[in-house]
């Protein structure tokens, strides 16, 4: 489980488990939204980078209790998609997952994954490094 909350532990899910015609149906709310930060522990600065949304937009969207706006859903599921696998890359250890986004990574050319989350190009290469510690090639 990546939270103790088990509602939000089916979100995720659910979410990582999406196909693309679904993605749309999703209720990203302000709820799931805080509860992702939690559980991952990334920073609302962090996430609104990943998302490229700006600060302000998502302190927004978690004040007022809104749901994000439908262009930002299917970055927000790749990511959730890419924390999934990450975590199962690790054999379910989400602390050494979390730990290796942070870390510079030969692998990727001495970049910290977590900043190849911002961009199409980047996640597909964050991908393939996951794929490669999945199956014991390198990462």
């Amino acid at each position: 489980a990546i939270s103790p909350n088990k509602k939000f532990n089916k979100w995720f899910y659910k979410v990582a488990n999406v196909s693309s015609v679904e993605v749309s149906k999703l209720d990203f709310s302000a709820e799931n939204i805080n509860h992702f930060i939690q559980a991952t522990g990334l920073t609302k600065d962090s996430l609104a980078t990943v998302l490229g949304i700006s600060r302000s937009k998502l302190y927004n969207i978690l004040k007022d209790g809104e749901s994000l706006e439908p262009k930002y859903k299917p970055t927000f599921v790749m990511t959730i998609k890419l924390w999934e696998k990450g975590i199962a890359a690790f054999d379910g250890n989400k602390d050494s997952f979390e730990t290796w986004l942070q870390m510079p990574n030969t692998s990727l050319g001495g970049l910290i994954p977590f900043e190849l989350l911002s961009n199409e190009p980047g996640r597909r290469e964050l991908e393939k490094a996951l794929d490669r510690i999945e199956f014991s090639v390198f990462g």
